[in-house]
């Protein structure tokens, strides 16, 4: 089997880590500290804590190696970090996600993105630059509550990102939320029109923009917001029409590799809105294994032209500690045991858990300390 290298130890990775391991696939990952992956029994595991190691380890590894390593770009941060500082590394490895550096700057840049979408004719929120608003060029047409998200991520080794999405209900918050963020940052935020309704996504892996496998599923409970916590799959209304709108995408930039596109069912207009493509594997992207069963046909030969088949119907994805911490905040805000126990219930059927595994219990473990951390 070819040589491997995860890039990522978050939930995506640590289920890259464990399937290509249990197939024998030789396998390194690395990860930044404090991901949970790096607690795994499985695979050889380093923790890079600055840009300088990182450059030694991708140095020492690809010299190591006789032939171009595969690779998996599992987290979003060294994702960001080989497109914005390494792209030559695309010359030294075989990929698995897309390596046209123009194709992956797009699908990392939200308002890139949307651009291609409307040039498809697809829907996407009406979206700002926040430093428009806080200089009031839009603030007449602004109508709160708004959703203050990244346009793209900040390659800093020594912080995380504290949130993903926030909703914002006036303009005194934003302007006390712009004060916290760095001046770095601040350029890459947007912010845009709050649409209330549901949220569904298509997942899958691609081949020059051809769909290989893939699922659509509803995102029933988040924590923290933008999070997933349970999906479901879903066959509904909208569950084809998400498919084609994403699959235009993908296939407009020949994209290959695992991608994940969210979208937002407006409840007023009944329309699907575009929020965004993540061109890598995501977190819920284990759900994949319950509806195919012969998934690991994938990592062993990811540019076969022949997909495994689907076999289960209405398969569930819960990430335990994040959907029970859901769970009891909803309990506590509702405070009617008839909420919690329909909540409690959607744990019946086909299911598949994100993080705990019997075989590899240490990640579940090291995610509880990590939360507890959170509240200490």
């Amino acid at each position: 089997m070819k040589t491997t290298i995860v890039f990522g130890l978050s939930s995506a990775g640590l289920f890259l880590l464990r399937e290509l391991a249990n197939i024998d696939v030789p396998v390194y990952a690395i990860g930044r500290k404090d991901e949970i992956g790096s607690y795994s029994k499985f695979g050889n595991k380093f923790v890079i804590e600055s840009e300088k190691e990182f450059a030694s380890f991708i140095n020492e590894m690809i010299n190591s190696i006789n032939e171009k390593p595969r690779c998996y770009i599992a987290g979003e941060f060294f994702l960001k970090l080989i497109l914005e500082k390494y792209p030559g590394l695309f010359n030294q490895i075989d990929s698995i996600q897309s390596s046209n550096i123009d194709v992956m700057n797009v699908l990392t840049t939200k308002t890139l993105t949307y651009k291609v979408a409307k040039d498809l004719g697809i829907n996407t929120p009406t979206t700002y630059c926040l430093e428009d608003i806080l200089h009031r060029k839009y603030s007449n047409k602004v109508n709160y509550p708004i959703i203050l998200k990244w346009n793209e991520i900040s390659i800093d080794f020594n912080t995380t990102t504290k949130w993903k999405t926030r909703i914002v209900s006036e303009e005194r918050e934003l302007s006390n939320i712009y004060k916290e963020i760095s001046d770095v940052d601040k350029s890459k935020l947007i912010f845009q029109e709050y649409i209330e309704g549901s949220d569904i996504s298509y997942g899958g892996y691609f081949v020059d923009g051809r769909e290989r496998i893939g699922i659509v599923v509803k995102q029933l409970r988040q924590h923290p917001i933008g999070i997933s916590s349970y999906v479901c799959e879903y066959s509904g209304k909208f569950a084809e029409q998400a498919r084609n709108l994403a699959n235009q995408i993908i296939q407009k930039l020949k994209f290959s590799g695992f991608a994940e596109t969210e979208f937002r069912v407006c409840h007023r207009t009944g329309k699907l809105y575009l929020l965004e493509i993540n061109p890598r594997p995501w977190s819920w992207i284990k759900i994949l294994k319950l509806k195919y069963p012969q998934f690991d046909e994938i990592l062993k030969n990811p540019d076969d032209p022949i997909p495994p088949i689907p076999v289960n119907e209405d398969c569930k994805w819960f990430n335990l500690l994040r959907d029970f911490e859901a769970i009891f905040i909803s309990f506590c805000q509702n405070k009617r045991l008839s909420f919690l126990l329909k909540d409690l219930s959607t744990y019946r059927g086909k299911k598949i858990l994100g993080v705990f595994d019997w075989e590899d219990q240490k990640p579940f473990y090291f995610q509880i300390k990590k939360q507890r951390r959170k509240f200490l």
